[in-house]
């Protein structure tokens, strides 16, 4: 996937999510990576009331939710 693609493939993936689990996003963690800052994604996220949160690059003690499943993994 392109760093460019990633608006598009969020979008897919929050329609996916939502309708499953019938529940909203309210929060996307990222790290400051030029993936999810574009322009597009910050505006998507803001009309639809999700909040984009920055944690540091290469802090894994920032996102313990992602470090434990991935250790799980």
């Amino acid at each position: 996937m392109q760093k460019d693609e990633v608006y598009y493939k969020f979008k897919e993936f929050r329609f996916e999510v939502e309708t499953l689990v019938e529940r909203k996003i309210k929060t996307l963690i990222y790290d400051n990576w030029g993936e999810y800052t574009s322009k597009e994604l910050i505006a998507y996220c803001k009309e639809v009331g999700i909040k984009m949160e920055l944690i540091v690059p290469w802090n894994p003690e920032q996102n313990r939710v992602g470090e434990m499943k991935n250790r799980t993994i």
